[in-house]
């Protein structure tokens, strides 16, 4: 007569291990991609209010053509604190917003802002967020004979972090 065993082989338990890192992985990554969408709609979001607080500080285009609104911005109390850290404008990802320019252009004035872009999901929002916000693309339009190639130019196999500059009408 056979003798049952009892208990689990190191066998049966390294699989279930194994199914449970595997689990474990995919949770993760669909975390990660969520948490990208999420802060990068965060950065549109932002960046539509910074463009607010820029024409509350500047009404009737009051402020001094080409100029760095970064300080007066930080000092003006128009931001969220969570956007403010060291004298300085934060993204989402707490990197610092390079500059933000009130710029005097034949077109009228314009606010014009240098950030960081994170990742590709970031870089695609930003750019779909200018296309149909109507901001100036004239500067990328005129590099390519065919605008489609904009956003695979934009958004392309860069190493990110990188930097992207536009401007918005005020």
């Amino acid at each position: 007569m056979e003798q049952r065993r009892k208990g689990v082989t190191l066998i049966e338990a390294l699989f279930v291990l194994g199914l449970m890192a595997i689990i474990i992985g995919l949770v993760m990554l669909f975390v990660s991609q969520a948490d990208n969408r999420n802060k990068a709609s965060e950065m549109i979001t932002e960046l539509g209010q910074i463009q607010d607080a820029v024409r509350s500080l500047c009404p009737y285009n009051t402020c001094q053509a080409n100029t760095d609104m970064v300080a007066p911005l930080v000092k003006s109390g128009l931001l969220p604190a969570r956007w403010v850290q060291n004298d300085t404008i934060v993204d989402p990802y707490k990197t610092p917003i390079v500059s933000i320019d009130y710029v005097k252009t034949t077109a009228g004035y314009q606010i014009g802002y240098m950030i960081q872009i994170h990742n590709v999901e970031e870089c695609i929002k930003i750019y779909n967020y200018l296309d149909e916000t109507q901001v100036s693309f004239a500067t990328f339009k005129k590099m390519f004979s065919d605008p489609s190639k904009i956003e695979n130019t934009m958004c392309g196999p860069y190493r990110y972090p990188m930097e992207m500059g536009f401007q918005t009408d005020s």
